[in-house]
């Protein structure tokens, strides 16, 4: 009889056989035409080599002179590289990873100068190692750290608590990571962590984490958001609104948001807002709401919320589908332990209706609580993972000034993450979670039959 832990010890690394990592070698060279009178076709390399960025083309015979131009952005300004007499130039000095475009002034007798339209090409990224898995392991040895402060006790007794549904079965889990270990050692598998940002795309149940612009990882699991659903706020609730003609709200100043359902109120407009005392706190507020956007028979990927506490802008959100959302909000913008929450719905503009009112977004509950660690829990669980990873190419990033880099692309098949880092008891208090991705489901489902 197959256990809900059994599929997951074969789902995890069926899928490793059947995926082989591609190197920069087997890359296809990607070209690209950049028609210019007199010339044929420019051909620069895309992230085929770490080495250089690579240009080839036919020039116009024997005498003729190439000067080469370089610019990180499309319209310039342009920077003189070097020169080839003959039909190619390698440019070892491109930083790895940026988007260069190119022109190729060609010269021959007095004859006029020739210059090719900008074309684009960059140096590959890497090679990246990734962790090396013995010396992850050799890292958990230490003890669950001594809290003093009683708030912050209390709080991680209660997280500990939430998270112990998750944990796996520690003999099934040693075998994982037995396994595990063979896979990371012959590079079928790159281990990652530490990552210096993650962003949350709760629409399609996926999280995106880079670190310092070097790679980016994309992990796809239904089970971890749920996680997320049920990890905040789970102490020091302040205040806790709930919305319909079944909710709690009518204790509440609102406005705006008066066209109720039994279980949720939508906006009716572009704004809307909530006024509420709170009990004195030095801390932080971690906002939660839990939302429902309308569409109607349009079509678009998600409904704005712009959100401010106090007159002061907090975040913009994007909200593509039912469920909760959350944000930080400084303690420094609670006047008098009083808060005004405003909302601004700019789609409420469009010719949208609901109940015949420009309505775009449901309210379901609303909850206030105070920020009792630097880091939520879900924040907490992502900085602590591990996270088990196959290459995906290269993804372009565009940067503030306009430039553009390629970093590599990595998908997680699977991640593991502790509350206590590198905690001796590992064995005990460990989540592992494998991708909700159909497509490699499929393909493990196949290779669980092949056996």
């Amino acid at each position: 009889m197959k256990t809900s832990s059994n599929i997951f010890i074969i789902s995890f690394f069926s899928i490793i056989t059947l995926i082989i990592p591609l190197s920069a070698d087997d890359t296809p060279v990607v070209t690209q035409p950049g028609k210019t009178p007199g010339m044929n076709e420019i051909k620069i390399s895309r992230g085929t080599t770490n080495e250089a960025v690579k240009l080839n083309w036919e020039n116009s015979g024997p005498g003729t002179r190439s000067r080469i131009f370089r610019s990180a952005l499309t319209r310039g300004p342009w920077d003189f590289i070097g020169e080839s007499n003959s039909n190619a130039y390698i440019d070892t000095t491109a930083e790895p990873g940026i988007k260069y475009w190119y022109r190729i002034q060609m010269l021959k007798g007095n004859t006029p100068p020739i210059m090719t339209v900008p074309e684009w090409g960059y140096r590959k990224i890497g090679p990246l190692r990734g962790e090396k898995f013995d010396a992850i392991m050799s890292l958990k040895n230490r003890n669950m750290p001594v809290i003093s402060d009683t708030k912050q006790k209390n709080a991680v007794v209660k997280e500990l608590a939430f998270l112990e549904k998750y944990y796996m079965n520690r003999i099934e889990l040693s075998i994982i990571m037995f396994i595990a270990g063979s896979y990371l050692k012959n590079g079928t598998l790159v281990i990652l962590k530490d990552f210096d940002r993650h962003t949350i795309d709760y629409g399609n149940r996926q999280i995106f984490l880079t670190k310092n612009e070097q790679y980016m990882v994309k992990f796809y699991s239904k089970k971890l958001f749920r996680i997320y659903d049920g990890s905040t706020p789970l102490h020091h609730v302040l205040t806790k609104i709930t919305f319909g003609t079944s909710g709690n709200a009518g204790q509440y100043t609102i406005s705006g948001l008066d066209i109720k359902e039994r279980q949720q109120q939508w906006n009716n407009g572009s704004e809307a807002s909530i006024e509420l005392s709170l009990p004195q706190t030095d801390s932080d507020l971690l906002l939660n709401m839990t939302l429902n956007p309308y569409y109607g028979k349009e079509t678009y990927p998600f409904r704005h919320i712009t959100v401010s506490a106090n007159d002061v802008q907090i975040q913009k959100l994007a909200v593509p589908r039912a469920g909760q959302y959350r944000l930080l909000i400084p303690q420094s913008n609670i006047v008098a332990n009083k808060l005004r929450l405003q909302f601004s719905f700019p789609d409420a503009q469009t010719s949208l209706r609901l109940y015949n009112k420009p309505s775009t977004v449901a309210f379901k509950t609303l909850t206030l609580s105070e920020r009792v660690f630097n880091q939520d829990l879900f924040t907490r669980l992502m900085n602590n993972a591990l996270f088990y990873c196959i290459p995906r190419g290269d993804k372009p990033i565009t940067r503030k000034d306009g430039t553009v880099i390629f970093i590599p692309y990595y998908e997680a098949i699977g991640m593991s993450t502790e509350y206590f880092k590198n905690y001796s008891n590992w064995r005990s208090n460990t989540i592992m979670l494998s991708t909700s991705d159909k497509k490699l489901q499929k393909e493990m489902e196949k290779a669980e039959k092949k056996g």
